[in-house]
């Protein structure tokens, strides 16, 4: 039996590493989309109430 080493990585477990990871950063700008939204919303809600 041979065994696996590091530099014998295969090209589709690359490409999983790869897609796992671009998946993180999707993850990531989502969410950090969302808390920008919320913040903008809530600065204009609370700009809105002052005035009136």
């Amino acid at each position: 039996m041979k065994q696996k080493r590091s530099g014998q990585i295969s090209i589709s477990e690359k490409s999983d590493a790869h897609i796992k990871n671009k998946e993180k950063k999707i993850e990531i700008s989502i969410y950090a989309l969302i808390i920008i939204v919320t913040i903008a919303l809530m600065l204009i809600f609370f700009n809105i109430i002052l005035r009136a």
